[in-house]
């Protein structure tokens, strides 16, 4: 959730953009190449420091299984505007 993804959505670059304790509602990067993952806490949006929350549900609970499969959706997506099913 940086200003890298923006600047890459303006080039319709394919992209997974993982939220942790930010929220995507308002930071979401325009573009249909764009995949976003949360996982969406109670307590997120947040402005604790590290110290105050050690184990951050916010990012822990974005699994590497999660990522793979905004990846794939995203390639399969990419695959069929190529062909111009999409």
């Amino acid at each position: 959730d940086t200003g890298s993804a923006h600047i890459a959505a303006t080039t319709d670059v394919p992209m997974v953009v993982m939220y942790g304790c930010t929220t995507p509602d308002r930071w979401y990067p325009m573009s249909d190449m764009a995949r976003v993952l949360t996982s969406k806490e109670d307590c997120c949006p947040c402005s604790s420091s590290p110290e105050e929350c050690p184990h951050p549900k916010c990012l822990w609970n974005i699994t590497p299984a999660r990522v793979l499969e905004k990846c794939d959706e995203l390639l399969h997506a990419r695959s069929a505007m190529t062909a111009g099913r999409f």
